[in-house]
């Protein structure tokens, strides 16, 4: 049967979708339309593919309706995953005539935006016969819905179309390759356990379902839906948080930036490697998905770009992978009343390091998954399984290799998007804990009270470090360590690493030198506040490391995003947002206004000081909220800056005195939601202004693009300015909906442009200026080897 910790008689793996989706479509949503049940949503930012320095390839795109209506039954929670061409100048273009070809004619460039009237995302169509990049018309000549868009492909449909004794699916009994198990009902003597079925033949209906196998005879859940004509049962769940990650030839570029010959003999191994679309659906799989291999310039019949799929596989499910640690929620998806859980919700992370392989050291492309909100403890036997993070080798991905599974009693939910740290031969995955009941257990529900599940902690926040390497059981202090920050009543935000001398001094070796993450404080949501701490990781033992509280905002503003970080000289510049939007309830909390900051690391003056006790706080930074910059370079709304400045040196100047910036955002009640984007020495933020109507499509998103040194305008236009008064805009609106994370793309057009999708799944594509060189560019040519 369903574990109830709580007595409540609601399955304890049962929780209502959160403010990701932008929606909330969970207990509350069941009263409302069906209209808008069926609509389009996505919590997802978009992965692009660009392989060429004009910056033609491909964009991938996840999204999710929560229910679709057949004539005798309905289907919950179906996911989608597409692939779309960007041009050389950034336009999301259909391959309008099917042959995977981009070619600028006769494919349409595509706006995907949300519709008002009918409540869903549409994909308004525009011709470009002169192949200019420019539309030929202000009005679309046909508009489309979301799923009608003529696209490279649909994996949906694709695995819809999938027999069920065609897919790979494998599990893991022990979280290492060793116990590698196909998730087959072969197995589901081994598997029956794990998988808390009160029988054999019951764990297999758990498999077949998962499968894919039609089992609503037998009164589990009903999957079955109409596509041209003929039933299928769809088998992709809902992606709501898993941003896609597109993976084809290695990409770090260690042998450019390091002189490594060891990455540039694994470079030129692996430079044919089709493209792979990782991402994770909430039950409980990892999806791999063939994207073909993209191919540049013209292949003899005017292509600006082109796919080819030597194995007659793209779009297609490579393989899926199920956590050991997720085995056990797998019996809530077959419930004919399923309401919804978290499976793998965690955009996965996937890097080139170098492991031990056939007894040597041999670098390899290695992905590293999480469940962000879904999983929790369950009782399986004696043993409590806790949600984890797990690595798998996918240097082959057509022959992916368990490393590790790992959970700890106090890591929590594992809401953290990992950072790598490399230190000497040594390889790490960092993560930070994530929330706990209030008792200090961990929730794996959001019905435990009425109040519903508010993302808090009674514990310390603690960075935890896992030798990606390992190869052993866990054991504290030799493959696993864990940081304990001091910081009581809190968990960690994102955390990133860097490199100092990377950009200070680039003939030194690599080897990573520090790691920031924000961190949210407090029992109330209402009144939880924000830390950034930065641990030092200058010895080769992980148990060594220092860390430091080096911001603290005032009032209530937590640090839950992650921050960009670059170095500007002597200084080292941290910008992040403050907010969170995780649950419901945060739409409508009456907190203190939201801020955006850039300040700098206190503790580095062209290095980082080893033992650092300075904490900036806010009244430390110029408030540049009210500033206005305009196109004649003059300034106002300087009054509450030291100095009054008046023109535009004389700001930088003053705020160059200080120890950062800071700015309210525009409206009570709007937040960061995700961590911003630095280029060419603008920083882009992405904003969220909720409704507090469960109804609604979401609320407003907004981009900020603020020059990096002031936090204000920048003195050119970097997206836009206002005629009328020749103000330059610093704040634009996305529409209706919650932003994702920014992803930009560089290519042929002046500028750049970032592409955010909304909650709604339309897709932003803002075109932006620099105020420093952003593109890349031949500067010599050197022999290599």
């Amino acid at each position: 049967g369903k574990k109830d910790i709580n007595n409540n008689v609601i399955p304890d793996t049962y929780f209502e979708p959160i403010g990701d989706t932008g929606n909330d479509l969970g207990q509350q949503i069941k009263d409302a339309v069906s209209d808008i049940l069926k609509r389009a949503t996505s919590g997802t930012a978009v992965s692009v593919l660009a392989t060429s320095a004009e910056g033609e390839g491909a964009l991938f795109q996840a999204f999710f309706r929560p229910i679709h209506f057949e004539a005798d039954h309905t289907v919950s929670w179906l996911g989608y995953l597409q692939g779309l061409f960007i041009d050389p100048y950034g336009n999301i273009r259909a391959d309008s005539d099917g042959d995977k070809k981009l070619k600028l004619t006769i494919d349409d460039i595509v706006h995907l935006s949300y519709s008002s009237s009918t409540g869903d995302t549409v994909a308004e169509l525009f011709r470009d016969a002169n192949g200019d990049g420019k539309p030929d018309t202000t009005s679309p000549y046909k508009t489309v819905p979301l799923t009608d868009l003529p696209t490279l492909w649909e994996a949906g449909k694709n695995l819809a179309d999938t027999h069920p004794d065609d897919r790979t699916i494998f599990t893991t009994t022990d979280g290492t390759q060793a116990g590698k198990t196909l998730f087959t009902t072969s197995n589901a003597s081994t598997l029956q356990t794990l998988l808390r079925a009160p029988s054999t033949d019951v764990a297999q209906d758990y498999i077949n379902f998962v499968r894919g196998v039609d089992l609503s005879n037998k009164g589990y859940r009903d999957k079955r839906i109409t596509i041209n004509g003929s039933q299928r049962i769809w088998k992709l769940a809902d992606i709501v948080y898993s941003t896609p990650t597109v993976v084809s030839v290695p990409s770090e570029n260690y042998d450019l930036i390091y002189g490594d010959k060891t990455y540039f003999n694994f470079y030129n191994t692996y430079k044919n490697r089709k493209a792979v679309i990782y991402v994770g659906s909430n039950d409980g799989l990892l999806h791999a998905f063939s994207a073909g291999k993209f191919n540049q310039g013209d292949d003899g019949t005017g292509t600006s770009g082109y796919f080819t799929d030597p194995d007659n596989d793209m779009g297609k499910e490579l393989w899926a992978f199920i956590p050991r640690s997720f085995l056990p929620h797998i019996q809530w998806q077959t419930d004919k009343n399923y309401k919804h859980i978290y499976g793998i919700d965690l955009k996965v992370k996937v890097v080139d390091v170098q492991i031990t392989k056939g007894g040597t050291k041999q670098w390899a492309t290695v992905l590293i998954g999480g469940m962000r909100l879904g999983g929790g403890p369950i009782q399986v036997g004696s043993e409590v399984i806790n949600p984890s993070y797990f690595a798998i080798d996918v240097t082959n991905p057509s022959d992916p290799q368990i490393l590790w599974e790992f959970s700890h009693p106090d890591l929590g939910l594992t809401l953290t998007y990992p950072a790598v740290v490399k230190k000497g031969t040594k390889w790490y995955a960092i993560f930070g804990s994530g929330p706990f009941h209030d008792d200090g257990t961990f929730v794996n529900t959001l019905y435990h009270d009425n109040n519903g599940y508010r993302a808090k902690s009674n514990k310390t926040a603690k960075f935890f470090i896992v030798d990606i390497d390992n190869k052993s059981s866990w054991t504290l202090n030799t493959n696993y360590w864990i940081k304990d920050t001091g910081i009581t009543n809190a968990f960690m935000g994102n955390p990133v690493s860097l490199d100092i001398d990377l950009v200070v001094d680039s003939t030194k070796g690599f080897e990573s030198d520090v790691v920031y993450s924000g961190v949210v404080q407090g029992l109330y949501i209402q009144q939880q506040t924000g830390k950034l701490v930065r641990m030092l990781t200058n010895n080769d033992d992980p148990a060594q490391w220092s860390i430091s509280t080096i911001f603290q905002t005032s009032g209530y503003r937590p640090l839950l995003y992650a921050p960009a970080v670059s170095v500007r000289g002597s200084d080292l510049w941290i910008y992040i947002a403050s907010g969170r939007f995780l649950h419901m309830y945060d739409k409508s909390l009456s907190i203190d206004t939201q801020k955006l900051y850039g300040f700098k690391d206190p503790c580095f003056n062209g290095s980082l000081v080893s033992t650092c006790t300075t904490t900036v706080t806010e009244t430390d930074l110029a408030d540049v909220s009210t500033v206005v910059v305009k196109i004649d370079g003059t300034i106002s709304g300087t009054g509450s800056i030291t100095g009054t400045p008046t023109n535009w040196e004389s700001l930088k100047s003053v705020i160059s005195q200080k120890k950062g910036w800071m700015m309210n955002l525009n409206t009570a009640q709007e937040r960061g939601v995700a961590k911003p984007a630095l280029i060419g020495d603008i920083v882009l933020f992405t904003t969220y202004l909720p409704t507090s109507d469960i109804c609604s499509a979401g609320g407003t998103g907004y981009l900020y693009a603020l020059y990096s040194l002031t936090g204000t305008a920048y003195i050119k236009p970097v997206i836009g300015y206002n005629t009328a008064n020749n103000e330059i805009y610093k704040r634009t609106s996305m529409g209706i909906g919650t932003p994702s994370s920014i992803s930009i793309h560089m290519g042929r057009e002046k500028g750049g442009r970032a592409y955010i999708q909304q909650s709604t799944g339309a897709i932003m594509n803002v075109e932006f200026q620099t105020a420093a060189r952003a593109k890349s560019g031949y500067i010599l040519w050197r022999e290599k080897w």
